[in-house]
């Protein structure tokens, strides 16, 4: 492996996608100078120097800046995916490349999971149709197939990456075929290593071309690290954050060797000579315990770069000794290969068991007995929104970060579970169904008393969605909350169904005339705090 740095790019240039596309070596690197934000794209020789002028790619979607370009080809036309950074929120996006460079039909991809961090995706074409990988951390990898403006999961597979001890992947370079099977590269992270905030690691994995694109090479051990560190200078992290970083985003094939194009310390550019016979050396076989997920997952699994997810890595690692008994996600198993799936637990088994990883999700698969059991048994280490980490012994309090809401939420399914199947919304029309029974514990609440927690819904029409939505509250919320909707002239049968409805914990007002969602939620604050007592809470919540 050859490593060299190109010249001639502006400060703050890095990430860069790379592509062989007609004859020409085509480069979109991401720029985060203040004065100069954006993608931008040329042409480069070899050696990923610059040849010519590069220009700002314009992606209509609105002021905020654009990250992470990746190139990828889509029924024989060149295009580009971007990460939007808005606010708090990042989503991936995809545009079509003319051949002058002009970004056209630029749209956001949502995912039906969607976390708040959504990135790293990396999309290729099969069958004529455009799929993406949703992630490839811990084991388990997703596949999506995208449909206009949203996607919807397809393939969910395991794959034996148990040797890899330097942090969960994530996407990196695009797909390059080769040798029968799709070929990329991707980075990985650890925290708070050898003094650093984070320490970044590049490895490379070979896929297999069909359905369901199962992942079947995996690096032996990192190919690189960057040797020295830097403060990190974009407004990704806290300011001033000490990280080493590799991040390769752009991948060709040339005469038996890999040329990856890489951003380094989110500052530069690099480049990476890498022969084929060498990296095939230093990959090992990843299709040993190869298992399809289930299905649900989709909605289930939580991005293993969320700090959350971390944190119960964490916990686990420091707490569970080999030769623990253990059931588990089976996204975890690569990190404890003894761990057996807790989809078969009984209450026997349990009995011999020392630790769960347990992902609430699944509590109605293992059933009321099994979830009576762990209560009995098992003492509570780690909650968060996903998993909760349960022991036959309680460690000390340094060592147990614990949220008590998501324990709360846990065994409140425990007590639905008991109260029998909750209610679904029918297939038809909510507007043409017959009127649906009003469960007296979705609005709960006392008459008269000022709420600590207002829970403000503004709806217009999509009926069966709000439905859903206070469902919900009433299955996972364990606060007492008061629910206040207003409705901008629904015509689906919205109005009808709050008028039947005769809880105290439900205010509802009828805008008489469309004010759209600014004046609705203006009308809500109107209607809330007369309501709200001293220091409460107003919670804007989407049906």
């Amino acid at each position: 492996m050859r490593e060299f740095i190109p010249g001639g790019f502006p400060e703050w240039a890095f990430n860069p996608a790379l592509i062989e596309w007609r004859g020409r070596m085509l480069m979109m690197y991401r720029c985060d100078k203040p004065e100069n934000r954006g993608l931008f794209i040329g042409e480069v020789k070899a050696d990923l120097e610059p040849l010519g002028d590069f220009r700002k790619v314009s992606v209509p979607l609105g002021d905020f800046p654009c990250q992470d370009p990746r190139f990828f080809i889509f029924k024989g036309r060149l295009h580009f995916s971007f990460v939007q950074a808005e606010r708090l929120r990042q989503r991936v996006g995809i545009g079509l490349l003319d051949d002058d460079w002009t970004a056209r039909d630029c749209r956001l991809i949502e995912h039906p999971a969607g976390q708040a961090l959504e990135k790293n995706w990396i999309f290729f074409e099969h069958g004529g149709e455009l799929y993406f990988t949703y992630s490839m951390g811990g084991g388990v990898h997703q596949v999506c197939r995208v449909n206009g403006g949203t996607c919807e999961p397809c393939y969910t597979t395991a794959y034996d990456a148990s040797h890899w001890k330097w942090g969960p992947a994530r996407g990196g370079t695009q797909l390059v075929a080769h040798g029968g099977l799709w070929h990329g590269f991707f980075h990985a992270a650890l925290f708070d290593h050898e003094g650093l905030k984070r320490r970044y690691f590049m490895g490379a994995y070979a896929m297999a071309p069909e359905p369901p694109f199962s992942i079947v090479k995996w690096s032996r051990s990192p190919l690189y690290t960057p040797g020295e560190s830097g403060r990190c200078a974009i407004t990704d992290y806290s300011p001033g954050e000490i990280m080493a970083v590799i991040f390769p985003s752009g991948l060709v094939m040339r005469d038996g060797s890999w040329l990856v194009a890489a951003g380094y310390n989110d500052y530069f550019i690099r480049g990476f000579e890498i022969s084929h016979a060498w990296l095939n050396e230093n990959m090992v076989d990843a299709t040993s315990h190869m298992a399809a997920a289930h299905s649900d997952d989709w909605l289930l699994h939580f991005p293993v770069y969320d700090p959350f997810w971390m944190n119960i890595l964490d916990v686990a690692q420091a707490s569970i000794t080999p030769g623990q008994r253990m059931f588990s996600h089976s996204a975890f198993f690569p990190r404890f290969p003894g761990a057996q799936s807790y989809e078969h637990m009984e209450e026997k088994s349990l009995r011999e068991a020392d630790w769960i990883i347990f992902h609430k999700g699944y509590a109605e698969i293992v059933g009321l007995p099994v979830l009576r059991c762990i209560q009995q048994l098992f003492n509570t280490v780690f909650a968060n929104e996903v998993f909760v980490l349960l022991a036959r012994k309680e460690l000390p309090a340094a060592r147990i970060p614990f949220d008590p809401l998501h324990e709360a939420a846990l065994w409140a399914e425990a007590k639905r579970l008991e109260a029998g199947p909750a209610w679904e919304p029918p297939e038809e029309s909510c507007a043409d169904a017959p009127p649906l029974p009003s469960p007296e514990n979705w609005f709960p609440g006392d008459a008269g008393e000022r709420c600590e927690i207002a829970v403000a819904i503004c709806t217009h029409n999509a009926l069966d969605y709000t439905q859903r939505c206070v469902a919900s509250l009433a299955r996972f919320a364990v606060r007492p909350y008061h629910v206040f909707i207003v409705d901008d002239l629904s015509t689906d049968g919205t109005r009808e169904w709050l008028a039947r409805q005769r809880a105290p914990g439900l205010t509802y007002h009828f805008n008489l005339e469309q004010q759209g969602v600014i004046g609705t939620r203006n009308r809500l604050i109107e209607m809330i705090l007369p309501a709200l007592a001293d220091g409460g809470s107003v919670v804007f919540l989407d049906n």
